[in-house]
C-alpha cells in the first residue's frame, strides 16, 4: 500500500481551496462542485482605471472522488485526502477581496493621444498633459488610437530614421491647418497598416511617408506639402508593396508645391481627386511616376504651374486620368515607356509655357501597351502625341490644336491598331497627323467622324507594306470631314496599299469632287478608284490604290 501526505495551503483574502489527493486503490466517489474563486485583479487601458474585482460566491460540494479527488474546502485551506476516503463535508469558499484599480494607461479615455508644443513623453498624453513628441505618442499608441497634434509648430531636424506608425493608428491636427510639421530631409513617416492622416502640413521633408506594407489603407484628407527638396530620388510620397494611398479634397484644396509628389511601385496603388498641386524644379523626376505593375489615379487634379514632367508611366503599370487640366513649361506633359496602360477621359493637356516644347505625350513604349484619350483637349505642343505608338491607341471625341508640328506624329508601330472616333485636328502648323517614317511601321488605322481644318496636310500616311488604311468601306462609310488647305490625304510611302476612303467629304469641287464635297461611283456595283493625282483632297505621288466611292 502506497503512503499519503496531508498539507494546507492558505490563501490571502479570505479565498479557500480545498484538495484531497492520495493513492487511491479502485474505488471512485463523484467530484464535488467547486464555489467561485476570489476576486480579479483589476486591469488599466486607455486612462481608464482598471474594474474592481468581484467578489467570490460559496460552494458547496458533494464529496471529493477518491484517492485523487478536487474539492474545494473551507476558507483558507487545502487539504490532500487519505486514500480512498472521500471528503463529505461543506465546501464553502470565502469572499474574495476586490481587486485594485489598474494604473491609467495613456490618452484621455477616449483613443486619443494628445501632442503638444510644450509637451512631453512622459505626460499621460491628455489635453491637459500632452505628450511631446510623435516618436513617443507612436511608441505608446495602438490600433484604434489616433494621434492628435494640437495647433503650433513641430520641429523635426535631422531625422535619420522614420517614424514608425502602428497598423490601424490615426494622425490628425486638433484644428486643420493649424499645425506645421517642419523637417529638414530625410523620411517623416513609416506607415505600416491602415491610417488616416487630416489636416496636417508638413514642410521640408525629402519623404513625408513611406507606405510599403502589403496591404495597407492610407488616407490623406485636408493636408499640403511643402518645401521639399529638389533632389532627385525625392518624392512626398514612396509607396510599394500592396499598399494603397489616397488623397481627397475639393476643387480649392492646394496640395502644396513640392517637385516630386508620389512614386508607386511594385503593386502599389496611389489615387488624388481634387484640388492642386505646384511642382517647381528640374525637368526630372515627374510629379508623379508610376512603374512596375502599380497603379495611378488622378481625377479633378489642377497641375498648371510648374516646369517638370508631370507623368512619367513605365513598365506594366495602370495609369488613369480624368477631369483634369495639366500644363507644364517642361518638354512634356506624359511620358510613356515598357508596356503601359494609360486612359484619359475628359481632361486639358498642353505645353503653352515651354520654352522648346517637344510632345504633350511623348511615347517610349516597348511593349504591349494601351492608350485611350476621351473628350480631351490636347494643345500648344510640337506635337500632341509622338513617338512609337502604342499597340492599342484609342482617340475619341478627342481635338489636337494648335502644334508647332503634328497632332500625332507616330514614326514606329509594329501591328498597332489605331482607332480614330469623333476627333478633330486644327490650326497645327505641318499636319494633322502622320503615321510611318521609321521603322518598323505597320499601322492598323481605322478612322470614323473626324475632321481636319486650317492645316496644310490632314493625315500622312507613310506605314510600310502590310499596313491597313480605312477611311470609310461600303460597310461603314467614313462620315469624316477633310478640310486642309494643301492635301487632306497625303500617300508618301503607301505603295502596293489599298486605302479605302468612302463616305467622306472633302473640299468641293476639287479634284472631282461635286459640289457638296463627295465622290460618287457610277452604276451597281460601281467603284471610284484613283491611283494617282495631287490636289487639294489628296496627294498620291505613291502609286497607292485610293478607293474614293463605292456602290452597292
Amino acid at each position: 500500500m502506497r503512503s499519503h501526505l496531508a498539507f494546507a495551503i492558505i490563501f490571502g483574502g479570505g479565498a479557500g481551496i480545498a484538495v484531497a489527493c492520495g493513492g487511491g486503490d479502485d474505488t471512485d466517489s463523484p467530484y464535488s462542485s467547486p464555489g467561485t474563486t476570489g476576486g480579479r485583479a483589476g486591469h488599466g487601458h486607455g486612462g481608464q482605471s482598471g474594474e474592481s474585482g468581484e467578489s467570490g460566491a460559496g460552494g458547496v460540494g458533494a464529496g471529493g472522488r477518491a484517492g485523487e479527488g478536487t474539492t474545494i474546502g473551507s476558507a483558507g485551506s487545502i487539504v490532500l485526502g487519505t486514500a480512498g476516503v472521500p471528503y463529505t463535508g461543506d465546501m464553502g469558499v470565502g469572499a474574495g477581496t476586490g481587486g485594485g484599480g489598474g494604473a491609467p494607461g495613456p490618452g484621455d479615455g477616449s483613443g486619443h493621444l494628445f501632442i503638444g508644443p510644450g509637451g512631453y513623453d512622459a505626460a499621460q498624453g491628455t489635453r491637459e498633459d500632452p505628450l511631446g513628441t510623435l516618436a513617443g505618442a507612436a511608441a505608446l499608441a495602438t490600433r484604434g488610437d489616433t494621434i492628435v497634434f494640437l495647433a503650433g509648430n513641430y520641429s523635426f531636424p535631422a531625422l535619420e530614421d522614420a517614424i514608425v506608425i502602428p497598423d490601424g493608428v490615426d494622425i490628425a491636427a486638433d484644428e486643420p491647418r493649424l499645425v506645421v510639421l517642419a523637417g529638414s530631409g530625410g523620411t517623416l513617416l513609416e506607415l505600416a497598416g491602415d491610417t488616416h492622416v487630416d489636416g496636417l502640413r508638413f514642410t521640408g521633408f525629402a519623404t513625408v511617408a513611406n507606405v510599403a506594407s502589403a496591404h495597407g489603407s492610407v488616407t490623406v484628407t485636408e493636408s499640403s506639402f511643402g518645401g521639399c527638396p529638389s533632389d532627385a530620388r525625392d518624392r512626398v510620397f514612396e509607396v510599394s508593396g500592396g499598399a494603397s494611398v489616397t488623397l481627397t479634397g475639393d476643387s480649392m484644396h492646394d496640395w502644396g508645391d513640392c517637385p516630386a509628389f508620389a512614386h508607386v511601385s511594385e503593386s502599389g496603388s496611389f489615387a488624388l481627386d481634387g484640388g492642386s498641386v505646384h511642382f517647381r524644379g528640374g525637368a526630372v523626376p515627374a510629379v508623379f511616376s508610376a512603374d512596375a505593375s502599380s497603379k495611378l489615379a488622378l481625377s479633378n487634379l489642377i497641375a498648371t504651374d510648374g516646369d517638370r514632367i508631370l507623368l512619367a508611366l513605365a513598365d506594366d503599370s495602370r495609369t488613369t486620368l480624368a477631369a483634369s487640366t495639366l500644363a507644364t513649361s517642361a518638354t512634356n506633359v506624359v511620358v510613356l515607356g515598357g508596356a503601359v496602360s494609360l486612359d484619359v477621359t475628359n481632361t486639358d493637356l498642353s505645353l503653352g509655357a515651354a520654352s522648346l516644347p517637344d510632345a504633350c505625350i511623348l511615347s517610349n513604349v516597348d511593349g504591349p501597351s494601351t492608350l485611350t484619350l476621351a473628350d480631351s483637349l490636347v494643345h500648344g505642343c510640337r506635337a500632341g502625341l509622338s513617338g512609337a505608338a502604342p499597340t492599342t491607341l484609342r482617340l475619341k471625341d478627342t481635338a489636337f490644336y494648335g502644334m508647332t508640328e503634328s497632332g500625332l506624329d507616330l514614326t514606329t508601330a509594329n501591328g498597332s491598331v489605331i482607332d480614330l472616333e469623333a476627333a478633330s485636328f486644327s490650326m497645327d502648323t505641318l499636319r494633322g497627323a502622320r503615321f510611318g517614317g521609321g521603322s518598323p511601321s505597320v499601322f492598323h488605322l481605322t478612322v470614323r467622324g473626324t475632321s481636319v481644318a486650317m492645316v496644310p496636310t490632314g493625315f500622312e500616311l507613310a506605314g510600310d507594306a502590310g499596313s491597313s488604311w480605312d477611311f470609310g468601306t461600303l460597310a461603314e462609310p467614313g462620315d469624316n470631314r477633310f478640310d486642309a488647305t494643301t492635301t487632306s490625304l497625303l500617300l508618301s510611302s503607301a505603295a502596293s496599299a489599298t486605302v479605302s476612303a468612302i463616305g467622306n467629304t472633302w473640299a468641293p469641287n476639287v479634284q472631282s469632287a461635286d459640289a457638296d464635297g463627295h465622290y460618287v461611283a457610277t452604276g451597281a456595283g460601281g467603284v471610284l478608284e484613283v491611283t494617282s493625282g495631287s490636289g487639294q483632297n489628296y496627294d498620291d505621288a505613291a502609286g497607292a490604290t485610293l478607293r474614293l466611292a463605292e456602290n452597292p
